[in-house]
């Protein structure tokens, strides 16, 4: 075997000391699977036989020696005969991605060469290897790809790899010099589950680039393009496998199902949504470049065929030759065959490797080796197959009912799964009892595969082979849908469609190729309303009836309506199994679920947006917090809700898990921190020592102690217990992020702040050991080991990772105070997290990125795309293997730290409603516009309640909204630091104003004046003309972020409440700060006029109000008003009180005059909320959760109307409804849900 190696006397030795350490036999399954081989050729290389070079590595690196070389024993050497490499030499950047392992190869000698000859001599720049299913494509690229790797033929010197890849360690691995047109890239992705282009291109520039970049371009041409310029820069080998899957095949199936007409689709038609591909196709083949796309397909691309010619070439794979063929069967064990005979089989079966597989496995399961047998039946014409589809069809039919129940959830799976998996899917004791032989059997008739499976299982998995998969799939949805119109279903009862729970790339893909299809054909065949009814009408036999009589029908048939968008409205699914019904996103208003079976499946969650996160020590448990003060847990292995319960009234950025997994500590705007059981939810104790809100937590590694960090500038120490240890005291603004770490047995804390420092504090001794200085805020810190000590002794040298707000991260020397930096995101990095080994670093941006980075090399891994707006959190669990993210987009991901893929979506919701303006309508009739989370204006006539007109915003994160003293301009303020003018009469957009650099927390419109307000996060406030769009001031001068502002009734002045606890008075005609007005502790929120411009109301984090003399600026009244922060404050049309509201829950009304409380109401208030008096004073707006604002008679206090807008669950029943645990049971009545009592 050329290129192969084998160990050394000597290389043993060390390498059973190796095992030994680990605990490992010289046989070991668990060495074996890490190695990713087979115990067979562990024992080849304990007999120092020569085996392929990259099993050679893998079974070195397994036990724990890196440096292979040292185990292997090489030949004496040459100038023409150097020491094989190792792969990351031979290809410095190498992703095998889905690239299957070739156990042996015959033949294709002259094709190998062609396409040898096409890459390296001709430098083609795209190549499609063309076949029928099953002829041997992927086979021969993944072996022309090894080869080249063994025998080192496109390979680069050391001196180029060098030059090309910059790699921080100089230990890099002799090679051949200057080798001729060398690769420095090779990645292999397999289009089987047809992912999205624009997921595709970030996953290749990502990997291509191996250097800091900026964030992808918006348009795809950009990207396209930016693809294409790393193409020509760097000589790229790429690997389509599968590309058929993106192609609209010309109904191959037709055969198998006679209810589905053929189509008459042209060859090499993309699939709707997939004709982006021919563009990147047709750029790969036209534009200058040095790389080459390399594809794999049963019919060429629209492409491959218009641009054939010098540097666009198609290789038509026809069968394997006779002797190629005879090899085949020998190899896979028909040794009673004669020449003549097996001669007699290749000729019939075309050299179809994958066909001669599975006739070889029939002969040797069906008839007992007899192949003399099997020639005459084949001459007779029983055995006659026009293609591999008919010798499927006649495998398949000869199948067990159980063997062909198995298959089909090898379909569904769309990957390999483990035995259990199976195991659990199956519904009848018969079929579970039996799997095991089931499996056995299928794989002797060669129709399914072993494969490994992804970590952390690294265990063998089952699966089927693409054209097996797509035969299969046909199948099941022609089986499908025969139910559905004959109303006879039997593998809707037990088989699911899709699978909720499933990782979401496979229910992706299930979707796609699974329940897309199947809805055409029925749609085709009946019609939407028809299918509907048809749905329908297959469940009421069931209800009542017990689970395993039921199966999966109720989940499939209300997995096919949600497709079909069907209004669900009144649907009766009681006394049904509604198993893996996906359900997040709908919205099943007075859907009846009495008595139904729940489980596996999903639903919509309420949190919010989510600020923190953390795992358990065991990875069992996920926890996060959001915006609204609340804490979930989360099962990890299905994501479902373990636990849920409001912990504080505000948000909650300080999470974490005590080493032990038993506790929780949380730490909240609302200025308190508290100690929770995590399994019950239970406080333990609230603690109060800082005067600002808690922007951090962390616990040290021994779980002796724990820190927080605060507005208030300090941090703070405390026992296991939660008794107050010392203060750290030296920041002069927010402590944003804490972090415990060590030197040696000395227990170091360091602290990052928004003054640009970082702080090291010896624990023990309370002192400051070093200030290090940073040119931006410090958002987020983790400490990791020196990379350069990863492979051996790592002593007490520990790096220290910022994350700062210019969207870079600084790995500290903090002993040293120098650094070096990992660019790439293009705005602030709000959480890091280490792999436990310290090899990878995680970082999580503003700039709705994720980013994965090498730590040894400072290399960008991969980039992770999905959210949409500011990630606020990162975790990675403590084996490695998943990466937790969170969002303000309302979004908790989990993520396979390997490969990158997205493993599942949760997605939140709230809906929290304000008022922002009452007015008359043309007839004189009072009208309430109120504005939701859902980004919709919503106009309420205030006589009956009802909801007149809906306006929907463009999706993005809005903060705050206003309506012009006219009610024709709506001006809506958002995360993104824009404004947005809309015309209302009209409906369209009038400006986006830009020149804010942070979140715009408040607008309003100025009272006389075409003139907005707006103010922001960047501590400043802007006047705008909204009819010009332009910036006419800018008022600076808070030290913190501006929460709101009010306009004085004559337009003269304004005032500003800031999280820096002052308010601020303008004169808007010159735009100086008149008065400064100080007294209240933390963080400001609201402030108000009376409407004779002479008192100006104040309220915020400190509970109380505070009444100011606007002319002399001297505080009239301290006012103990609430029990929580104050949301919102708001004073009647004629001056003699006003309203405040609370996160406690309550809203009040005050006398100015003498501060008496005259009313006291209840409502559910949130953060940022709104009060709004009627024109004529007798009506007070509250806005609410959950879709909700409230309208007060003023008098008499009474509720005088309710403005509802309805949840996605709304009168949903869930009486006796079981498979739902207690925190999801809650959920579901929080968004709607009821419980009948009986």
């Amino acid at each position: 075997m050329e290129g192969a190696l084998k160990a050394s006397a000597q290389g043993l030795e060390l390498i059973d000391q190796a095992r030994k350490r680990k605990g490992w036999n010289r046989q070991s399954i668990s060495w074996s699977e890490a190695a990713l081989t087979s115990v067979a050729c562990l024992k080849q290389f304990w007999r120092s036989e020569r085996i392929q070079p990259d099993t050679f590595i893998r079974i070195c690196v397994a036990v724990g020696v890196t440096d292979w070389q040292e185990i292997a024993e090489f030949l004496p050497t040459s100038a023409s005969h150097p020491p094989l490499p190792s792969l990351q030499t031979a290809f410095p950047c190498l992703d095998w991605g889905e690239a299957p392992e070739i156990s042996f190869f015959c033949g294709r000698q002259d094709e190998l060469a062609t396409l040898e000859q096409w890459i390296q001599g001709d430098r083609c720049k795209l190549i499609a290897i063309l076949g029928m299913g099953g002829i041997g494509k992927t086979t021969l690229t993944a072996t022309l790809i090894e080869r080249a790797i063994e025998n080192e033929k496109w390979g680069m010197g050391k001196g180029e790899a060098e030059k090309e890849t910059q790699p921080i360690q100089s230990d890099s691995l002799s090679s051949n010099s200057q080798l001729p047109t060398p690769f420095r890239s090779l990645i292999w992705r397999s289009l089987r589950n047809a992912p999205s282009l624009e997921m595709l291109l970030a996953d290749l520039i990502s990997f291509i680039s191996q250097q800091p970049q900026m964030a992808l371009p918006d348009t795809l041409d950009q990207q396209l393009s930016l693809l294409l310029r790393h193409l020509r820069d760097h000589r790229c080998l790429i690997i389509f496998d599968n590309a058929e899957s993106i192609l609209t095949a010309p109904s191959t199936q037709a055969s198998l199902d006679s209810i589905s007409p053929r189509s008459s689709v042209p060859l090499g038609t993309y699939r709707p949504g997939y004709e982006a591909y021919g563009e990147l196709l047709r750029r790969i083949g036209e534009e200058r470049h040095q790389s080459c796309l390399l594809l794999t397909s049963r019919e060429p691309p629209r492409e491959v065929v218009l641009l054939a010619g010098e540097k666009v070439r198609s290789l038509n794979l026809s069968g394997l030759s006779n002797s190629a063929g005879q090899d085949v069967l020998a190899r896979i064990g028909l040794s009673s065959a004669s020449g003549m005979e097996s001669a007699a089989i290749v000729e019939h079966y075309g050299g179809n490797p994958l066909a001669l597989k599975i006739v070889a496995a029939g002969i040797r399961g069906l008839m007992d080796n007899d192949v003399t047998r099997f020639l005459d039946l084949m001459h007779q014409g029983n055995f006659c197959f026009s293609d591999i589809q008919d010798l499927l069809e006649r495998h398949f039919s000869r199948l067990s009912y159980l063997e062909q129940e198995v298959m089909y959830w090898l379909a569904i799976a769309r990957e390999p799964v483990s035995l259990t998996t199976l195991h659990a899917n199956l519904l009848s004791s018969e079929s579970r009892v039996q799997l095991p032989q089931t499996l056995v059997s299928l794989k002797q008739r060669s129709l399914i595969e072993s494969a490994k499976l992804p970590l952390p299982m690294s265990s063998t998995g089952y699966t089927l082979q693409p054209v097996v998969l797509e035969y299969t799939s046909s199948r099941l949805i022609a089986e499908f849908c025969s139910e559905v119109i004959n109303q006879t279903p039997d593998l809707l009862r037990n088989h699911a469609l899709i699978k909720a729970q499933a990782k979401d790339y496979i229910r992706e893909a299930q979707t796609r190729f699974l329940l897309d299809p199947l809805v055409q054909r029925l749609q085709a065949l009946c019609g939407t309303v028809d299918l509907t009814t048809h749905l329908a009408q297959l469940l009421p036999p069931f209800q009542g009836k017990p689970p395993m009589q039921t199966g999966y029908i109720g989940g499939n048939v209300l997995n096919l309506l949600r497709h079909l968008r069907a209004d669900l409205s009144g649907y009766d699914f009681s006394r049904l199994t509604i198993w893996q019904a996906d359900l997040r996103g709908a919205t099943l208003n007075h859907v009846n679920f009495s008595h139904a079976d729940l489980t596996a499946s999903t639903f919509t969650e309420t949190f919010g947006s989510v600020i923190a996160l953390a795992f358990s020590p065991d990875g069992q448990t996920l926890v996060t917090s959001d915006d609204r003060g609340w804490v979930y847990l989360w099962r990890v292995a299905d994501s479902t809700q373990l636990l849920a319960f409001q912990a504080h009234s505000e948000w909650i950025f300080g999470l974490a898990f005590s080493p032990d997994g038993r506790m929780l500590v949380t730490g909240s705007l609302d200025r308190t921190l508290k100690r929770w059981d995590s399994q019950t939810g239970q406080c333990l104790q609230t603690i109060q020592v800082h005067t600002g809100g808690i922007s951090a937590v962390a616990f040290s590694d021994d779980g002796t102690c724990w820190a927080s960090g605060s507005s208030d500038q300090t941090i703070n120490l405390f026992s296991e217990s939660g008794t107050h240890l010392q203060t750290f005291t030296g920041h002069s603004d927010i402590v944003r992020t804490v972090a415990f770490g060590r030197l040696g047995d000395r227990l170091l804390l360091a602290s990052g702040s928004f003054d640009h420092t970082i702080r090291i504090w010896d624990v023990q001794a309370g002192t400051c050991l070093k200030i290090l200085r940073d040119s931006c805020a410090v958002l987020s810190l983790t400490w990791l080991p020196n990379p350069r000590l990863l492979e051996g002794d790592r002593g007490d040298t520990f790096l220290l990772a910022a994350g700062g707000d210019d969207g870079a991260i600084k790995l500290w020397n903090w002993q040293a105070a120098t650094w070096s930096s990992l660019d790439g995101h293009t705005d602030g990095i709000w959480s890091l997290a280490a792999s436990p080994d310290g090899r990878t670093l995680t970082s999580g941006s503003s700039d709705q990125t994720l980013r994965c980075w090498d730590m040894k090399t400072g290399h960008l891994l991969r980039t992770l795309r999905g959210h949409h707006n500011r990630i606020w959190s990162v975790a990675i669990s403590p084996d490695g293997h998943q990466i937790a993210s969170g969002s303000e987009d309302k979004t908790l991901k989990l993520w396979d730290s390997q490969n990158g893929q997205c493993l599942r979506t949760l997605q939140g919701y709230h809906n929290t409603t304000f008022p922002i303006a009452i007015f008359l309508n043309a007839t004189r009739a009072p009208v309430l516009l109120t504005f939701s989370e859902d980004h919709q204006v919503r106009f309420w006539d205030l006589q009956t309640g009802h909801c007149q007109k809906t306006l929907r915003l463009p999706p993005q994160d809005i903060f705050h909204a206003a309506l012009s003293p006219d009610a024709q301009i709506l001006a809506s303020s958002g995360l993104d630091h824009t404004i947005r003018l809309y015309d209302l009469q009209q409906e369209t957009s009038l400006h986006r104003l830009h020149g804010h650099t942070a979140w715009i927390r408040f607008v309003a419109f100025h009272p006389t004046e075409p003139w907005i307000a707006s103010a922001s996060g960047d501590r400043t406030l802007r006047l705008w003309h909204i009819h010009t769009g332009e910036c006419l001031q800018v008022l600076r001068g808070h030290k913190n972020p501006v929460q709101s502002f009010a306009f004085s009734l004559d337009g003269r002045l304004l005032a500003s409440a800031s999280w820096d606890a002052t308010v601020r008075l303008w004169d808007l005609a010159t735009g100086t700060c008149l008065q400064i007005l100080a007294g209240h502790i933390g963080r400001l929120g609201f402030c108000a006029f009376n409407p004779d411009g002479t008192v100006l109301v104040s309220g915020g984090q400190d509970q109380t109000l505070r009444l100011w003399q606007v002319e002399t600026g001297e505080c009239l009244q301290v006012l103990e008003a609430h029990q929580g922060s104050i949301a919102a404050i708001s004073f009647h049309p004629q001056g003699h009180c006003f309203a405040s509201a609370s996160l406690d829950g309550t809203v009040k009304l005050w006398d100015v005059n003498n501060g008496s409380c005259l009313q006291t109401l209840t409502e559910q208030i949130d953060y940022n909320n709104a009060l709004l008096f009627s024109p004529d004073g007798s009506l007070l707006s509250v806005g609410s959760r959950n879709g909700i604002c409230t309208i007060f008679d003023v008098e008499t206090g009474n509720r005088h109307l309710t403005l509802h807008i309805p949840r996605p669950y709304e009168g949903m029943t869930l009486t006796h409804a079981i498979g739902l645990t207690d925190a999801q049971r809650l959920t579901l009545k929080t968004l709607g849900a009821i419980e009948k009592s009986t």
